[in-house]
Order: C-alpha cells, then sequence, then structure tokens
C-alpha cells in the first residue's frame, strides 16, 4: 500500500462493555482511552484524583505513570487503542495528539459517533489488512477532539435519555424491523418530532441510524464468520442481498466480498 500511512504500529485494540479493570502502570504506548458509560477515576504521575463520567476521552503516553479503576466496581464500558511509531512524534508535534496537556481529558461532541468511530478503529486495528484504514479513523477521532462542544451541545429536553437509549438499541437490534411511529407514540410524540429530536442529539436520521448500525455490524460478520454474503443481509434484516451490497459499498466503498478478501484475505 501507499507509504503515506507507514510508521503507525498498533499494539492493541480492544473493547470490554462491563469492565472491572485497574490499571496501574508506565505504558510502553500511546492509548486512545474512551469511556463510553460508566464512572471512572483517574490518577496521572501520582498527582490528584479526576473523578470522570462517561463518556469521556482521555490519553495515555510512555513517560508518565498512569492509573484507573472504576467507582465501587461499577462496571464502564471501555475502548481502548494502543499504538507507537515515528508517525506518532509528527502527530504529537502538529497537535493531533496532545499528550503534552496536564491533563489530556476530553469530552467528546458526539458521543455515539465517537463510539462508533472507536468501534470501526478497534476493527480496523484488530485485522491484519486494516492498517492504512485504521490510521485514517484513528486520526480522524483525535480530530473530533479538537472539536469544541460548547456551541455544539444540544439543549437539555426531555426526551433526551429516551432517544438516546433509542440509538443504543438500534446499535445492539440492527436487525429488528424498526417501527418509528410506534417508537414516537411511546413517548406521545409525533414522528416529526422523534425525527427532530433525534437528528438533534445523534446527528443523523433514524433510518439512516439503522442502515449504519446495519452495516457496521455486516462489516463485522464479514471478518469473523465464514458466512455467505446471502446470509449476512439476512442476519442483519435485509432480505435484499443485491440492495444490501449496493449499501454496504456506499459505506465501505467496497463491495462485501471486496472488504472481506481486503481486511481478511480470504
Amino acid at each position: 500500500m501507499m507509504d503515506y500511512f507507514s510508521g503507525l504500529f498498533f499494539a492493541m485494540a480492544e473493547s470490554e462493555s462491563e469492565s472491572v479493570k485497574v490499571k496501574q502502570n508506565y505504558p510502553f504506548y500511546y492509548g486512545l482511552q474512551y469511556v463510553y458509560s460508566g464512572k471512572v477515576f483517574l490518577r496521572i504521575d501520582k498527582g490528584p484524583d479526576l473523578h470522570l463520567n462517561g463518556p469521556v476521552v482521555f490519553l495515555t503516553s510512555p513517560g508518565h505513570y498512569f492509573e484507573y479503576w472504576n467507582d465501587s466496581n461499577r462496571p464502564r464500558h471501555h475502548l481502548w487503542c494502543c499504538f507507537q511509531g515515528p508517525r506518532v512524534e509528527r502527530m504529537i508535534a502538529g497537535g493531533l495528539l496532545p499528550v503534552t496537556l496536564p491533563t489530556p481529558v476530553f469530552i467528546p461532541p458526539s458521543p455515539q459517533a465517537f463510539l462508533d468511530g472507536m468501534r470501526e478503529l478497534i476493527a480496523l486495528a484488530s485485522s491484519e489488512r486494516g492498517t492504512e484504514r485504521a490510521v485514517i479513523r484513528l486520526e480522524e477521532l483525535l480530530y473530533k477532539l479538537q472539536e469544541p462542544t460548547g456551541l455544539e451541545t444540544p439543549a437539555p429536553s426531555p426526551h433526551r435519555d429516551f432517544i438516546e437509549t433509542l440509538r443504543n438499541e438500534i446499535d445492539l437490534y440492527p436487525e429488528q424491523e424498526w417501527n418509528f411511529e410506534e417508537e414516537a407514540k411511546k413517548r406521545f410524540i409525533s414522528l416529526n418530532h422523534l425525527n427532530r429530536l433525534f437528528r438533534t442529539f445523534c446527528r443523523t436520521s433514524p433510518r439512516h441510524a439503522v442502515i449504519d448500525s446495519r452495516m457496521r455490524r455486516a462489516a463485522g460478520l464479514l471478518l469473523e464468520t465464514g458466512d455467505s454474503v446471502r446470509e449476512i443481509a439476512q442476519a442483519v434484516g435485509l432480505e435484499n442481498e443485491f440492495y444490501f451490497s449496493r449499501l454496504f459499498k456506499q459505506k465501505y466503498h467496497l463491495s462485501p466480498s471486496g472488504y472481506r478478501k481486503e481486511f481478511r484475505g480470504d
């Protein structure tokens, strides 16, 4: 592949939806750490304890002592990606990786979108043939941390928890036949109002959220199973294999079989 993406090595990339791990070490690698939900305590170089509530991002780096643990052993949803290489120095020098901050902690401007990005990064970084795309995804996520959140924070709404719960359920069960008119009735609001709320809090429409979740689930199945394209299409709730392939290519710029060949080597 192009030499442009060289100089970065992914050491580990994982996700734990109910992590209770306690970490105390001088890391060997730079790390992008995302606690999507739950509480976590963070201490850097034996400094004061930071009480953080997800969604929150913090960066770890060599040369500093990091300690982080849960609040009373209550699990946290924690995703992380660790990396090293000469490209990292360019990222630090250019301000893309602000590990030199006294407290490298950030609130992502769109928690659900950041969660989706982290999941894609983990899948790509864990694939032997996904390194180039993983570099792009990592740098995109780091760039998002630089975006101001103040003006982009949605106004308080009594429906916010409902919308975020709905978005998470779509992500967990994308294969379902989602009826958003029925979902709106549960909250005693109109379908148009639900669509407006969903766009405000999730930066997308309910319909596109379902499509996006189905494609991300399909990408994982292509790498993790030997199921046919037709079987995977049906597994994510799409009976029409050709329609599924068209949607998949729109998102990943590769056909399902091409994606499997590119990143798994089949």
